[in-house]
């Protein structure tokens, strides 16, 4: 179901001219990879836990360019650590 929604989504990024933040091939791999690692950031089948959504927010920043630090780093070092585990699968 979501390879097929994300397929529609990247359709009409491209009809539209916009860009598409496309997440689903880290999932995908990690899901593949580390099975275990991605059930700790999955609420459901379908949908991100705290964590999870925590790593989609570090990914989306990371593609805006835009960097966190002091408080903010500090409350994400969990993230990080498992933003860190789906790089090195890349």
């Amino acid at each position: 179901q979501c390879p097929a929604y994300m397929e529609a989504v990247r359709r009409m990024g491209a009809a539209e001219g916009v860009e598409v933040v496309d997440h689903l091939p880290r999932w995908e791999r990690l899901q593949r990879e580390d099975p275990a690692a991605y059930r700790r950031l999955m609420r459901d089948a379908m949908h991100l836990n705290p964590l999870g959504n925590m790593v989609f927010g570090l990914d989306l920043l990371r593609w805006l360019e835009v960097p966190i630090s002091g408080e903010s780093a500090a409350r994400c070092v969990e993230g990080v650590s498992v933003q860190r585990r789906m790089d090195a699968l890349a």
